[in-house]
């Protein structure tokens, strides 16, 4: 994960990495970079404030980049000053934390972590506790994403194949859930029969409707807020209208490698600089790292 000049590294032992990417003064000439700073893995004396398994996830927070979040297999989410790399919060969630994500307009500071229960926890940094948890009955959770347009609204990938759309401030749940089988749309749909009369007598959404046929370890909103990307272990990746919840049917076609139930890491290319053609940064696992983009 990277903001501006600065990169975030986390190893399989515990241990973080910060990196300066403009430590070399002249890009023509071959440069070795070492990290500037590092946060070692934590021991059983508690002499270091690291984490003591395998980093899953490293995110600056939206809004300063002298502060970043890590998650690990120890079940603890961690807030850090990235300057001094100085321990600020920890919060201890009891479960495996996959990833976690923050939203990138909101004025709250919740962020949401996908744990290796069916619930998706959400921890408050201002109170410094874990304030609440969306309840779900699919597994394990693998991703999360906020919109960028709607600073409550948040969807999260299960273990079942299913997305799930969630506005945390209702007690009632899940608001919409992504159907692979509609590439109309839920309002198109509601339109419709509100159109006829029926309107209130049909769901927002299929309670059997699926996003995929397997787990959902990847989420990505794309910037504007339009369309959701969401990456399957059915080796697919399909991109969702997010306003009617349609399937656009884009198809990627056999470039995508989706094996491991592990949150999977996707980019897409800032829509202002697209020309109306985002692109998706996918890596392709294989014995030498590759990377391939493909468009939508």
């Amino acid at each position: 994960k990277f903001d501006g000049r600065v990169l975030l590294s986390g190893g399989a032992e515990g241990g973080i990495k910060i990196w300066d990417l403009e430590a070399c003064a002249n890009p023509q000439a071959l440069h070795t970079f070492r990290p500037v700073s590092s946060i070692a893995r934590s021991t059983d004396d508690g002499k270091f404030p690291g984490h003591t398994h395998g980093i899953t996830h490293l995110a600056f927070y939206p809004f300063d980049p002298d502060a970043f979040l890590s998650s690990s297999y120890d079940k603890k989410l961690k807030l850090w000053a990235t300057q001094r790399c100085a321990l600020s919060a920890v919060f201890d969630l009891n479960a495996t934390i996959y990833s976690h994500s923050t939203s990138p307009i909101a004025d709250h500071v919740v962020v949401a972590c996908a744990t290796q229960h069916s619930n998706v926890r959400l921890v408050d940094l201002k109170s410094g506790s874990a304030v609440q948890a969306l309840v779900a009955h699919g597994g394990p959770v693998l991703s999360t994403a906020w919109s960028p347009r709607h600073e409550h609204v948040l969807a999260s990938g299960h273990a079942d194949g299913k997305v799930r759309i969630w506005d945390i401030r209702r007690a009632g749940g899940v608001i919409a859930q992504l159907d692979q089988e509609d590439s109309l749309g839920i309002v198109h749909k509601m339109n419709h029969a509100a159109a006829a009369g029926v309107g209130d007598q049909i769901p927002r959404f299929r309670a059997s409707a699926q996003a995929h046929d397997d787990a959902v370890n990847g989420l990505q909103w794309t910037d504007d807020g339009k369309y959701i990307i969401s990456a399957g272990l059915d080796r697919r990746i399909r991109v969702w209208d997010a306003a009617t919840g349609a399937n656009s049917l884009a198809s990627f076609g056999s470039l995508i490698q989706n094996q491991h139930a592990k949150t999977a890491s996707m980019l897409v290319s800032p829509s202002s600089l697209s020309a109306g053609h985002e692109f998706l940064f996918w890596h392709l696992q294989s014995r030498s790292v590759a990377r391939t983009c493909v468009g939508f």
